[in-house]
Formats: C-alpha cells, sequence, structure tokens
C-alpha cells in the first residue's frame, strides 16, 4: 500500500485510485480506503474535502439518477 502520510517536511502524495475500466475512485472505493488504512494499526487522521451533490430538483429536472 502507497505511503500517503504527510506533515512536518514530509508533502502529501496523490494516490492513484484502484485499477479498474473507470480510471477515477469511485464513491465505494473512497469509502474503502480509510477502513484499509485503519485496519493497519497506525494512528490515522482522515479528512475528506466533499462537495456536496446538485440539488435533487435539478437531477430530475434533467433525468439524471442521484447516485
Amino acid at each position: 500500500m502507497a505511503d500517503e502520510r504527510a506533515g512536518g517536511d514530509v508533502l502529501p502524495v496523490e494516490v492513484p485510485p484502484p485499477p479498474s475500466p473507470r480510471q477515477c475512485w469511485t464513491r465505494q472505493g473512497i469509502a474503502d480506503r480509510p477502513v484499509e488504512r485503519l485496519a493497519e494499526g497506525t494512528p490515522t487522521l482522515v479528512g475528506i474535502d466533499h462537495g456536496f451533490s446538485l440539488p435533487l430538483r435539478y437531477l430530475e429536472a434533467h433525468g439524471l439518477l442521484p447516485d
């Protein structure tokens, strides 16, 4: 597993998503990643920069699924 530590003089690194046809992180992958790291037993601080979704009315008006 990649070393994702940052702090002091260690800069953060971008962690690529797991291999998949989508070439980006999935919601499930993002949820699973902290669980994997926390299972290692090392004290860990988890932070997520979360962008909220569009309003439900917008999704409905454009026939988009709220997933």
